[in-house]
């Protein structure tokens, strides 16, 4: 008796590896595409989350990759996501480490002054429903 298909048969072959890594790891991959050789998943703890994923592929033998990371906010709460790109598809950008730095630092702290935003209006709805 055969066992249920595969989902990740239907992925582009070059990029089922990586995909299935970071799923049997816990990450929620949402889109990927294996001629561009990238893979969009979610994250949580900005920092934590970009470290772990660098160690995570580095340990599986990945050498030459990028990961990017933004942040949106839909309804004033924040949407995490980061982007790994394989390879020679690696996107060339300008940005020095200490503009990166600059970036992720403003980052943490709209997360956290959106967080805290957040958490007041939440405690405001809570007030009105009692």
């Amino acid at each position: 008796m055969k066992g249920k298909p595969s989902w990740y048969g239907s992925l582009e072959p070059p990029i089922r590896g990586v995909v299935k890594l970071l799923r049997d790891n816990g990450w929620n991959t949402t889109c990927s595409c294996g001629h561009g050789m990238w893979v969009e998943l979610d994250i949580y703890t900005y920092m934590d989350d970009l470290e772990a994923l660098r160690n995570l592929l580095i340990e599986n033998g990945y050498k030459d990759f990028t990961i990017k990371a933004d942040m949106r906010v839909q309804d004033l709460w924040p949407i995490r996501r980061a982007v790994i790109y394989l390879g020679n598809f690696v996107p060339a950008d300008n940005t020095s480490s200490k503009e990166l730095t600059a970036k992720i630092a403003d980052l943490k702290e709209t997360a956290e002054r959106l967080n805290q935003e957040n958490y007041r209006l939440r405690e405001r709805l809570n007030k009105r429903v009692r």
